[in-house]
């Protein structure tokens, strides 16, 4: 093989791999989106679970339980407020907090 043969062929695996890193880095861009999204959709929910002391099972019945309390919470708020989704997370944040201080008081710690 020649210097010329040589070098083409290096030529050749460069490409290749520039082609393999543009395949993976387009797959992680899409994977970070698609993460991305998911917490800006549910970063209420995973706050509150990370909030609450019980298991991650109970946590998810007692987050469950807080959303359709806060329904009526929200209901009840005037105008603008109630329709904010900003106000909703903050409820649902505040009680998680509530909760946990006052099973931590519950328990003695």
């Amino acid at each position: 093989m020649n210097k010329g043969e040589s070098q083409l062929s290096n030529l050749d695996k460069l490409i290749l791999e520039k082609q393999r890193l543009i395949t993976y880095c387009d797959y992680q861009e899409k994977l970070i989106s698609y993460k991305f999204n998911d917490l800006k959709k549910n970063f209420p929910d995973i706050i509150t679970q990370e909030i609450l002391p019980f298991s991650p099972e109970k946590n998810k019945d007692v987050g469950s339980m807080l959303d359709f309390v806060n329904d009526f919470i929200l209901r009840l708020l005037p105008g603008r407020f109630g329709k904010s989704r900003m106000a909703g997370i903050l409820l649902k944040v505040v009680e998680g907090i509530v909760i946990r201080g006052f099973s931590k008081t519950r328990r003695g710690d």
